[in-house]
């Protein structure tokens, strides 16, 4: 480019028309194919995602089967194919591992049991990650059942074999999921374990008030904290647990993840909700956001569910 002076003597900056478009495709293209290969060859580390369901094998016996997943952030479209639908879940809450990277490579797994505890050779094992596959990873454990009234139940330490020693692993944290039933114990008698609807939610202390909720009630509690549901409520936290327990369908989920808009995610998920769902699917919605880890989230499930259990004549069924 080349400095000159215009007919009143200032300086200006000359430059070809033509080059100056040309610059312009050229940051283009290198933007679109750094987009390509981000597509095509995902990083050497992801953020993660982890799951944790128990299944009853033998409540006499005391006896379960563990299963730990590690998937992709957002990218769970497979995580319902690594679990068995024949036995009740109990969907245990995982913490310690958010907003955590991790990278390609091998990975020393180890088990420490608290309410429960499995066999000496599983305390430890190897598994292999690599992302550009795009499957979530499970980790299986038979366990016996320790403890039954204890609300941790393990620890899962992570560690990579190449890092240094002195590097600490990373742990996830397993915990009993208090909105829904205790882990098995002896003093069970029923010997159905058929996997349980969203309408076959477990009995709570505020069963009485609960049973007192009608479609009424619920459209008010959400219109009266509309603005807060749509300025707060975390969707792709929670997209998974809503599918999973009938709230939302593979369509909706689809639906809603591909909406750029936070807020207008909400608001769908809104409507959803407002419209197209029953008192117990509510219920079970409030239950959700109440064992969220942001305290703000937790707030808005107890002040909904407070301000639906308002006395009338209305049922669930309603």
């Amino acid at each position: 480019y080349k400095y000159v002076r215009d007919e009143s003597g200032l300086y200006c900056i000359r430059f070809t028309i033509n080059h100056f478009c040309l610059k312009g495709i050229w940051v283009r293209i290198q933007r679109l194919h750094k987009s390509i290969i981000k597509t095509i060859f995902p990083s050497y580390k992801q953020l993660i995602e982890t799951l944790a369901f128990l299944s009853v094998k033998d409540v006499k016996a005391k006896t379960a089967h563990l299963k730990f997943i590690l998937a992709i952030k957002e990218d769970n479209n497979n995580i319902l194919e690594c679990i068995d639908k024949e036995f009740v879940k109990e969907n245990l809450a995982t913490t310690g591992l958010e907003f955590i990277y991790f990278k390609n490579g091998k990975y020393k797994v180890t088990f420490e049991g608290k309410a429960i505890s499995v066999k000496d050779s599983d305390t430890s094992k190897t598994i292999f990650i690599d992302w550009s596959e795009h499957m979530p990873y499970s980790l299986d454990y038979d366990c016996k059942i320790i403890n039954s009234e204890m609300l941790d139940v393990a620890t899962i330490h992570l560690k990579k074999l190449d890092e240094d020693d002195k590097t600490n692993p990373k742990d996830c944290f397993l915990r009993k999921d208090t909105s829904q039933k205790p882990l098995p114990s002896s003093s069970n008698s029923s010997p159905n374990y058929q996997r349980k609807s969203n309408h076959d939610i477990s009995r709570t202390s505020d069963e009485p008030a609960i049973r007192e909720i009608g479609k009424k009630q619920v459209e008010q509690a959400l219109k009266k904290y509309s603005e807060e549901f749509c300025r707060v409520i975390p969707v792709d936290d929670i997209l998974f647990e809503l599918e999973l327990k009938n709230i939302i369908s593979d369509r909706q989920k689809k639906e809603l993840r591909d909406y750029t808009i936070k807020e207008d995610k909400r608001e769908a998920l809104f409507d959803i909700l407002l419209k197209e769902r029953t008192p117990k699917d509510f219920l079970i919605f409030c239950q959700i956001i109440q064992e969220h880890n942001v305290d703000v989230v937790q707030k808005l499930g107890n002040k909904m569910l407070n301000a639906a259990k308002l006395t009338g004549s209305n049922s669930l069924l309603d």
